[in-house]
């Protein structure tokens, strides 16, 4: 059985009252585990409930009664579970290992889900013993140089990690896990949870496929036109390396993400190599090119030589200049007045509400536009 329902959502866990017929038998449950979809409401008897009903029907085959009323889940079939030695104390559900699909594989419980607030990732996220990296929307992985957890993010915003990872932690990280250490809510619906258990290849986080698609294109203009569109390669590459999509999305973060965002978009663009080539290949004379950096010299070179409309290119360089107001109101010091009114500029310009002031979404939704953006010109080469 897979967690991840027809309609493309993931399961979740739930223990709810339920009426279950086989050949004229009915049993109902006052509590039963199941396997709900919350996008399309979709009912799946996990497979330890199923063959839980069949032995009982069994058991019962010969009584010659038709209905039962029944208590249900009990912890009765998890006195076993046992924590691995050496593992610090942790709030988990006995039921998650039984009832979510592939949890059950190994001793028991070794992949018990630990659920944790997202603020765990805090300390490793400012302590620069660690590096914190989401390789995938809701797949990531803690390292420091003793050693490296992978953890995933559910829908809730909450941190999962299996048990069987988190033993072989050192005694102290341990400890700080636990006082982050949150009740199970039975939903474990991640690229964390597919990539691990059903061998579903996880597709990069729409921050790294950004990265790669400004590296397709640098090649692409180097290949067709000679011409170095970005400098500083090695350099930029470092920063590229650090960044990777925000788990809080305080303004902090954010505010350090598109900053390094707008140096390996913006300000790494070659202005001396792209003018020269403009100069070189146009009608238009150093003079015309005097006063234009950054994005404005890439938007000249988009209209001479890919014969774009000074309007398709104003539009598709539009993220690249939200990103540099995102950057002024995130990472510099200005005015609360200033700030406002760039937000607001910011919000309309790209589609969502004035008013928005949602981090995550403002970040989503330019992200989103920087990929078209880059894919748009890419097709224009192609």
């Amino acid at each position: 059985m897979k967690l991840r329902c027809n309609c493309d959502d993931w399961k979740v866990l739930h223990f709810e009252r339920y009426v279950y017929e086989q050949d004229e038998i009915i049993i109902a449950f006052d509590s039963l585990p199941l396997l709900i979809c919350p996008t399309c409401g979709n009912i799946d008897l996990p497979d330890h409930t199923s063959k839980q009903i069949q032995k009982f029907i069994t058991d019962n085959k010969e009584s010659g009664r038709k209905v039962f009323q029944l208590k249900g889940h009990s912890d009765e079939p998890f006195e076993k579970l046992q924590y691995p030695k050496g593992c610090v104390d942790f709030k988990i559900s006995k039921s998650d290992c039984f009832f979510i699909p592939a949890l059950n594989l190994g001793k028991l419980g070794e992949f018990s889900p630990v659920f944790f607030s997202l603020d765990v990732l805090i300390n490793y996220i400012h302590n620069p013993r660690y590096t914190v990296h989401l390789g995938s929307e809701t797949y990531g992985q803690i390292t420091s140089e003793e050693f490296g957890i992978s953890f995933g993010i559910n829908r809730n915003n909450k941190v999962i990690m299996w048990l069987i990872d988190i033993v072989n932690l050192p005694e102290e990280e341990q400890y700080y896990l636990r006082a982050k250490n949150i009740p199970s809510d039975h939903d474990v619906g991640s690229e964390f949870y597919e990539g691990q258990f059903e061998a579903v290849w996880t597709g990069p986080s729409k921050i790294n496929h950004v990265k790669s698609l400004r590296k397709i294109l640098s090649q692409l203009i180097l290949q067709e036109y000679g011409l170095n569109l970005f400098m500083l390669d090695e350099e930029a590459e470092v920063i590229a390396k650090r960044i990777s999509k925000p788990i809080l999305f305080t303004d902090k973060e954010i505010g350090d993400t598109y900053e390094d965002i707008n140096k390996i978009f913006v300000e790494s663009l070659n202005v001396k190599e792209i003018k020269a080539f403009i100069v070189q290949n146009s009608n238009l004379e150093k003079k015309d090119l005097a006063e234009l950096r950054g994005m404005k010299i890439l938007r000249c070179w988009l209209i001479q030589f890919l014969n774009l409309t000074e309007e398709t290119v104003d539009q598709l360089l539009l993220p690249l200049f939200v990103l540099y107001d995102l950057r002024i109101v995130y990472a510099h010091l200005t005015s609360t007045e200033s700030r406002e009114e760039k937000l607001i500029s910011v919000c309309k310009r790209i589609g969502l509400n004035e008013n928005c002031r949602d981090n995550e979404v403002i970040y989503n939704v330019v992200i989103d536009k920087i990929i078209s953006m880059y894919e748009t010109i890419i097709g224009h080469l192609d």
